[in-house]
């Protein structure tokens, strides 16, 4: 290719018109279309960024306020963050943000949290405290200490052999956003998170030791096509079906305990049309959760931060591997739905058949631990709304 751009020796008319001729040719014509493609695939990885973190202009709309701006709050001041609140624009943005976090990896809720200087959220304060609890032996003193602590900020349950430390707002995910106090603001208003108080609700906030054993029993109907007897899920439902493993202790009792469970995470599938909000199917998703305990004095059960890597199989030829590190339990969701069975439209049913799961983990305070189940048939109204 001549390099015209170059060419001095040339007076200025010359050059010029040189310009226009190649502007004219198909030479000039791939240098512009190589340039425009650059520049188009850096703004395209600069807009994924964005979606992925709230831009500066986005968390303008958030703000780290002090304690006088929360009128009648029960901020007073005290050590890990009680003296900050974020305060949120309106609730669009507080909505927006809440959904943000949710998708995000604890990993990337660090960098989001970084981005307010003085300010640490119940979650960030609930996985320091896992992460103390990972060093400690809990002796009755360690244990008196640690509650001490956190008493104000967590909720320490002592029921039956359950001595763990959890979040204290009924509402999980409020914790990523809600001070050690379980405040926030959005635009004037205080808002204080309801807070747990007995056992049931920490069951319902989805966490604990134990299950909780008072959830409504789900229909069993007969003749579903090819399956004789058949438990029925609706759209109200989380779960479609679990099965839980035995709590798998160390090699002569190290003190240390993992235990597993699988489910069907149903997914609605509603309708993009505005005013008829019906559903049009529901696919489901396959969820693993783990969690695990040390023991300690008065030979309870308390939990820490520890790691695990797990290799799961299920259905035919699907393997999927995850390493989770942090909190007391692990969670993970298959990125893909899984196979129907077959679908009924008329009476309004998905169909699935049984699915053999695999799951091999490597857990930092036991060892290699494998465990194989599966989940039964399972059928999944989707009648609406």
């Amino acid at each position: 290719m001549k390099n015209f751009l170059l060419s001095t020796n040339k007076p200025l008319s010359s050059i010029g018109s040189r310009l226009v001729r190649a502007i004219l040719t198909s030479e000039f014509y791939i240098i512009s279309t190589l340039f425009f493609c650059l520049i188009f695939h850096s703004c395209s990885e600069d807009e994924s960024i964005t979606t992925k973190f709230p831009s500066k202009t986005n968390t303008e709309n958030i703000q780290v306020v002090k304690p006088q701006s929360l009128k009648g709050s029960a901020v007073d001041g005290q050590e890990y963050g009680n003296a900050t609140a974020l305060r949120f624009r309106n609730n669009v943005v507080f909505q927006e943000t809440l959904s943000l976090l949710e998708s995000m990896t604890r990993e990337e809720r660090e960098i989001w949290n970084k981005q307010f200087a003085n300010f640490k959220s119940m979650d960030q304060i609930y996985i320091q405290a896992m992460e103390e609890a990972e060093n400690l032996t809990f002796t009755e003193q360690e244990y008196n200490n640690y509650k001490k602590k956190y008493s104000q900020i967590l909720y320490f349950p002592q029921y039956k052999d359950d001595f763990g430390a959890y979040v204290s707002v009924r509402q999980r995910n409020l914790a990523y956003i809600s001070n050690a106090n379980g405040c926030y603001m959005i635009g004037d208003e205080v808002i204080n998170a309801p807070r747990i108080e007995n056992y049931t609700q920490l069951q319902e906030s989805g966490q604990g030791l134990y299950e909780n054993t008072n959830l409504p029993t789900h229909s069993v109907s007969a003749s579903a096509l090819r399956y004789s007897w058949m438990e029925e899920f609706g759209i109200n439902d989380i779960y479609a079906g679990s099965m839980e493993s035995i709590w798998y202790v160390g090699g002569r009792d190290n003190g240390k305990r993992i235990k597993f469970r699988v489910s069907r995470l149903i997914v609605p599938q509603p309708t993009n049309l505005v005013g008829r909000p019906y559903l049009t199917g529901a696919e489901t998703k396959l969820e693993v959760q783990i969690a695990f305990r040390k023991k300690g004095f008065l030979g309870a059960w308390y939990n820490y931060s520890s790691k695990t890597s797990t290799t799961i199989k299920f259905s035919i030829n699907n393997v999927e591997s995850f390493e989770k590190e942090g909190y007391s339990y692990h969670n993970w969701t298959s990125p893909k739905y899984l196979e129907t069975d077959s679908k009924d439209p008329i009476a309004k049913k998905v169909y699935y058949g049984c699915l053999l799961v695999d799951l091999t983990t490597d857990y930092r305070g036991i060892g290699v631990i494998k465990w194989f189940t599966s989940l039964p048939p399972v059928a999944v109204r989707y009648t609406g709304y």
